[in-house]
Order: structure tokens, then sequence, then C-alpha cells
């Protein structure tokens, strides 16, 4: 489930082409009376079970906390993700375990 609702989710941003350059905005998220960007943020590397990536950062803050969705150009969903809700409790957390081919 926290994939299926990653994947949901940047496919949901991702209404048209978007592109993977920081300081690209993706859409908008409305979070109580405030409207938040939710946007490529920057570039780093980021390892996990299934390996190294060059990743690009999909971020929006809720309430304090920051929800980032790391992409890598490459592959056709997301290789990490942390989400948040309002109250900073984390609604979501995983990274790639595999690849195979």
């Amino acid at each position: 489930q926290p994939i299926e609702r990653s994947i949901m989710i940047v496919r949901d941003l991702a209404k048209e082409p978007r592109y993977l350059v920081v300081g690209a905005v993706w859409d908008k998220i409305f979070t109580g009376s405030s409207t938040k960007d939710v946007k490529i943020e920057g570039t780093e590397s980021v390892s996990t079970p299934a390996g190294s990536f060059d990743v690009y950062s999909l971020e929006y803050n809720v309430g304090n906390s920051v929800t980032k969705i790391y992409l890598n150009k490459d592959l056709p969903f997301p290789v990490m993700a942390q989400a948040y809700d309002e109250n900073d409790k984390v609604l979501y957390s995983y990274e790639l375990q595999s690849i195979s081919r």
C-alpha cells in the first residue's frame, strides 16, 4: 500500500508531463487554509537495498514536516519516500528493495 499510495500521488501530481529539474513546480496542495507548492527541491544520491541511485527530491511541507518522494529518471516509480500528515505523523515510508529486469 505505501508504494501504491506514493505512485498514485506522483501520478495525480503529474497530470501532464513534468520536468525533473530543480525548481520545477509539479502542482499545489491545499493544507488547512494555505496552499503549498509541490516541487523538485534538489538532487542527491540515496542508497536502498536495491542499490544506490541519483534522484530528484519531490517535496512539499505539511505541518512542520517535509514529505519527500525520491524519483530517478530511469525508473517509472519512486525509489524512496517518506510522507507525513498535517499532525506530523508518518503516513508511509519505504525504500526500493530490489529490481529485476
